[in-house]
C-alpha cells in the first residue's frame, strides 16, 4: 500500500469516527454588534458519537466536543465557557472544571488556529429534551469563542 493510500484511509476514518456538526458563531469577530472581546472565530465544531443532526445523547454516556478556532489576540490562557441558551437567559453547565488548557494549547497565538477538545459526561439527572448549548472559551474582556451548537438528551 502506498504512503498516500494509507494517509487517505486514515482521514477517511477520522471522518467517520467524527462528524463535522453544524453550528452558528455566538458573533463573528468582524460582526459590529459583538462585544469588543469576541475576538476569536470558531471554524468547526465535531461531536462524537453524533453522526446526526440535531445530536442526540443518551444520559449517562460521554459525548466529546471539538472546536476548531483561531483566535485573533494573544491570549496566556483560557477558560471553558458552556451555557444552556434558554428562554429566560443563559444557565451556565455545572460540573465542568474551568481551565481549557488542558483542552488545547495555551498559549493563544494571533492568527493561529487551533483544535479543542472536552469529553464530557451526560449525568444521568439532566432532564430530556432539546438544548440549545453555547460552547466556548473565554479570558475574562480579553478573548471569547462560542459556538451555538443544538443537541438532544435522550432517556
Amino acid at each position: 500500500m502506498s504512503k498516500y493510500t494509507f494517509v487517505f484511509l486514515f482521514a477517511l476514518f477520522g471522518l467517520i469516527l467524527c462528524e463535522i456538526y453544524e453550528f452558528e458563531e455566538c458573533f463573528k469577530a468582524d460582526d459590529d454588534e459583538a462585544p469588543d472581546h469576541y475576538n476569536c472565530n470558531v471554524t468547526a465544531v465535531r461531536i462524537s458519537p453524533c453522526p446526526d443532526y440535531p445530536c442526540k445523547v443518551k444520559r449517562g454516556r460521554k459525548a466529546v466536543v471539538e472546536l476548531d478556532f483561531t483566535p485573533l489576540v494573544d491570549v496566556e490562557s483560557v477558560e471553558n465557557d458552556v451555557y444552556w441558551a434558554s428562554p429566560e437567559g443563559d444557565l451556565e453547565w455545572q460540573g465542568l472544571y474551568k481551565n481549557a488548557c488542558t483542552n488545547t494549547e495555551c498559549p493563544l497565538k494571533n492568527g493561529v488556529s487551533q483544535s479543542y477538545t472536552y469529553s464530557v459526561d451526560i449525568d444521568k439527572k439532566v432532564p430530556t429534551r432539546s438544548y440549545d448549548i453555547k460552547w466556548g472559551l473565554k479570558n475574562g474582556d480579553q478573548i471569547k469563542c462560542c459556538a451555538l451548537i443544538k443537541i438532544v438528551i435522550k432517556k
